[in-house]
């Protein structure tokens, strides 16, 4: 709704969208479910890719490693052949720079002495969260609970997945995570807002 309104000039379009998201099966069989504990917040980065969460899911016998950016909302999702301590290093290298923070669980990847070597050769703080309590590691895991829904949600759609995971704009905010990150308006398959309005 938030990527249409910024996009599409018609009035009425949220009840619309309603109606069209009410039947269809696959939102509803995966729908959510309402989370049992409350998540531990933590504070946002002051800029871009300065504070970074980390984590891993499987979907479909695939792996992915999941990062997330705290003051955008930037969200990576990578697809890993490997998910070694060396695997994940070489893919946190390849982004877009050196992040102050990042935040993950107690995974072995990220508590083996190659991780706790990069992290400390880099000059990254790396706080990890308490054992039993993945929730600590509120935004990643977050992240981790939308991307596994929206990836169901579409598979059984058949539908992709990626079309609006970076182009949304964020409640309160009215930029998308893209718009934010390198502040640039995104490129969407949606119609722009002047063209909309000038078709309506």
């Amino acid at each position: 709704m938030r990527r249409t309104r910024n996009t599409v000039c018609l009035p009425g379009i949220n009840k619309e969208l309603k109606q069209i998201a009410a039947p269809c099966y696959a939102c509803q069989k995966k729908r959510p479910r309402n989370q049992k504990e409350p998540l531990q917040k933590h504070e946002e980065g002051k800029i871009t890719w300065e504070k970074l969460g980390l984590d891993f899911f499987e979907f479909g016998d695939r792996h992915y490693l999941i990062i997330v950016d705290y003051f955008s909302n930037f969200i990576e999702v990578k697809h890993m052949t490997s998910t070694t301590a060396s695997h994940t290093i070489g893919t946190l290298k390849q982004q877009y720079r050196i992040p102050k923070l990042i935040i993950s669980d107690n995974r072995p990847q990220f508590t083996a002495e190659k991780f706790k070597e990069f992290t400390k050769r880099w000059n990254i703080v790396h706080n990890t969260s308490s054992s039993g309590h993945p929730q600590s590691n509120s935004k990643a895991e977050s992240v981790v609970k939308t991307i596994k829904y929206l990836m169901k949600r579409f598979w059984n759609a058949e539908t992709d997945p990626y079309e609006g995971l970076k182009n949304t704009p964020r409640q309160g905010v009215g930029h998308s995570p893209e718009q934010i990150m390198f502040r640039r308006s995104s490129r969407t398959l949606l119609l722009s807002k002047a063209a909309a309005c000038n078709i309506y």
